[in-house]
């Protein structure tokens, strides 16, 4: 046998061969360092917050609010009587003018004239159901007085409450 091949050089030849075939790439890996996470400190409140006034701007009105209308529902047994009174300033206005009926309220006058007497005028002297009718017609405020039956009469300017 050759002295080369005995048990001693066979074992350190195999060796070399493993070692040569590995070529670094055998045995345990090689740890890589990695970044190590951090922790970030925060802040912790010793208190709760509390909400703060926000000022607001005072304002001090130079005059009083101009009134709004308030339209109120009419009752329903003048209903025809508004339609009439709506058809009566619309043919004396003329198709082009806008009419609006802007309050009806209940009354009772104190004779037939509705609250609208025409000198000379003979009217019978007892009280007499109605409405009164606040409208608006080209921008002027028209009166209207009317009984149940549908009589109505334009008065010549608004005057204040009707009737007693």
């Amino acid at each position: 046998m050759h002295p080369l091949l005995s048990l001693p050089a066979l074992a350190l030849l195999l060796a070399w061969f493993l070692l040569a075939g590995c070529a670094g790439q055998c045995g345990p890996p090689t740890p890589t360092p990695s970044a190590t996470p951090t922790a970030t400190p925060t802040r912790t409140p010793t208190a709760t917050p509390r909400p703060t006034a926000t000022p607001t701007a005072t304002r001090t009105p130079t005059s009083p609010p101009a009134p709004t209308a308030t339209i109120t529902p009419w009752p329903a047994e003048a209903v025809p009587i508004v339609h009439a009174a709506r058809a009566t300033l619309q043919a004396q206005a003329g198709p082009s003018s806008a009419i609006v009926i802007l309050a009806v309220e209940p009354t009772t006058w104190p004779d037939a004239s509705l609250g609208c007497p025409v000198p000379g005028e003979p009217y019978a002297q007892l009280p007499v159901s109605g409405f009164r009718l606040l409208a608006a017609m080209d921008g002027q405020l028209v009166e209207l007085h009317a009984d149940t039956q549908g009589k109505l009469v334009r008065c010549a300017a608004p005057s204040g409450t009707p009737g007693p």
